[in-house]
């Protein structure tokens, strides 16, 4: 993700954003915001045991399973739809 600056209110975030947030080697596959309206990523890497990655400002959560993911950020998040 590269940091970037807006001059002005944000752009709102949409569940159709994921694109933005995947790389080569990991797919975003659900995207949430924190309380201050932050980006939180929920993304799925390739080759590892740990395949799951929430990755919100500089901290990284990883879980084995997308159901453990999303527990973790229903609990903590807001998540961001259409």
């Amino acid at each position: 993700m590269k940091p970037r600056v807006y001059y002005g209110p944000m752009p709102r975030l949409r569940a159709s954003d994921k694109a933005m947030f995947s790389k080569p080697n990991s797919e975003c596959v659900a995207l949430y915001q924190d309380k201050m309206e932050r980006p939180v990523i929920v993304s799925r890497v390739s080759n590892t045991p740990m395949p799951y990655r929430v990755v919100a400002g500089m901290s990284v959560v990883v879980f084995a399973t997308m159901l453990d993911a999303k527990n973790y950020c229903d609990k903590r998040f807001k998540e961001v739809r259409d």
